[in-house]
């Protein structure tokens, strides 16, 4: 696993200008991207190979309103550029949370081979699959043993609409199958568009 203390991404909105009918890096991506790589180079990093998870933690800089989900784009192409991986394409699972202020704000990204990762949730809970969550449809862990709908934590902290009846009907997923990254589960109940390969 790669573990990386980066800084705080800039937005997507102000990763692109548009020139014309062009769509262009700006300047502060460029200057993002360059620091990004230098950071790598100097830590010697080597591209990972296969299937990958990125873990991330966004400590914002200060308190104003900032969506998380704006910052991957300079985040995740800074990394490829700087040798973290071949290709985004390769990322099979993307954890994101938006944690406390931090001065100057920060990026602590984790890059892990896919087999690697579910073996360490294994470790830490015993047996898990990967499924959407019914909430926000981003990937949540969920024992193998569980039903059908799962919930995040971040949608069962943020919401009190989401019940877990003992009465539930529950049926047993059985043991994962992982299809090039995409749980046997996720594909049966379409989860996953496999289109957008």
């Amino acid at each position: 696993m790669i573990e990386l203390n980066l800084p705080y991404p800039p937005s997507v909105n102000r990763y692109y200008r548009h020139v014309g009918a062009r769509t262009l890096i700006s300047r502060e991506g460029r200057s993002y991207r360059r620091c990004v790589v230098g950071l790598l180079a100097r830590c010697g990093i080597r591209p990972t190979e296969g299937p990958l998870a990125v873990v991330i933690d966004l400590f914002p800089p200060d308190r104003r309103r900032r969506d998380a989900d704006n910052t991957m784009k300079a985040l995740l192409d800074s990394l490829e550029h700087g040798g973290a991986y071949h290709d985004d394409s390769q990322i099979v699972h993307l954890e994101i949370e938006k944690c406390e202020v931090q001065r100057g704000g920060s990026a602590v990204v984790q890059i892990s081979q896919l087999d690697e990762f579910q073996r360490e949730h294994e470790r830490r809970g015993g047996t898990h699959v990967v499924v959407c969550c019914a909430g926000c449809g981003r990937d949540t862990f969920v024992p193998t043993g569980s039903i059908g709908d799962a919930f995040c934590d971040r949608c069962i902290s943020h919401s009190s609409t989401h019940a877990f009846p003992e009465e539930m009907d529950r049926e047993p997923l059985g043991d994962p199958e992982w299809f090039g990254g995409h749980s046997k589960h996720d594909l049966e109940f379409g989860h996953d568009d496999l289109g957008d390969e």
